[in-house]
């Protein structure tokens, strides 16, 4: 290969050195590691599955290019990154929320802040308390269990036991 995939992947390698340590971790079909350690998201460079030279994720601290490696921490110190899915984007779940993330490319242009998305204002328990099955996102939260479907629409279903327990 002597000008074609090759020679474009040793323009696109940024050193970034080894991966950080973490919580959590899923593989995102395009061509990324996102990692979660504390209250911080880590998204590895893009590598392609044709990479015949540095096949390895990179983790820059700053990125270059959009394809680079990047982070991004959240504000509040103790929201903690505890589950990690990637689906139809990239699903975070901390302490505090549970967020949604569709473009994994290194937010150059926006300060370093990526375009992330809120979509239930509720902290999953563990980082074994979630599941992605029927086309929904399934997690449990201090006060129940939710499903959240095309990102936005989540809905209780714990809330008729609740209603008996109440009532009880």
């Amino acid at each position: 290969d002597n000008g074609g995939l090759g020679v474009l992947m040793a323009a696109q390698y940024t050193a970034g050195g080894a991966p950080p340590s973490c919580t959590c971790m899923a593989a995102c079909p395009q061509g990324r590691l996102a990692l979660g350690n504390g209250n911080t998201i880590y998204i590895s460079s893009w590598v392609s599955p044709a990479a015949s030279t540095q096949p390895y994720p990179q983790w820059p601290a700053i990125p270059a290019t959009e394809s680079d490696g990047w982070q991004f921490s959240f504000a509040a110190v103790d929201e903690y990154v505890v589950s990690l899915y990637h689906r139809d984007g990239l699903y975070v779940g901390t302490t505090r929320a549970i967020w949604f993330l569709s473009d994994l490319s290194a937010p150059l242009g926006s300060g370093g802040v990526p375009d992330i998305t809120l979509v239930l204002s509720k902290g999953i328990i563990g980082r074994n308390a979630h599941a992605y099955t029927e086309g929904a996102y399934f997690v449990v939260c201090d006060d129940g269990v939710y499903s959240v479907a095309a990102r936005q629409e989540w809905s209780e279903l714990t809330a008729p036991v609740w209603k008996k327990f109440i009532e009880w």
